[in-house]
């Protein structure tokens, strides 16, 4: 017996084709949790509050010094939280 989508009722149509669009978000998401966790897992986690700021524009930039000389590694923003994570092997 053949099936066709084509015969079904547009609203059917539309709320498979969209049921798809949402497996395909949730498999991106997924993917994105399987990679995150590669990175997350074997480290201890801890967290840094960005400072509270009066103006929501402005920013502060945190700087990594080396023996040669310092470099820029990020930004921190009103309400930014900086994850940090620890080798716990």
């Amino acid at each position: 017996m053949n099936h066709s989508e084509d015969r079904l009722p547009k609203w059917i149509q539309e709320e498979l084709s969209e049921l798809r669009g949402r497996i395909t978000t949730l498999e991106n998401e997924l993917n994105n949790v399987k990679e995150a966790h590669v990175v997350l897992f074997d480290r201890k986690w801890f967290a840094i509050q960005g400072p509270s700021f009066a103006d929501k524009d402005d920013i502060r930039k945190l700087w990594f010094l080396d023996k040669e000389h310092p470099f820029p590694v990020c930004s921190l923003g009103k309400g930014d939280v900086l994850l940090v994570g620890r080798n716990a092997r």
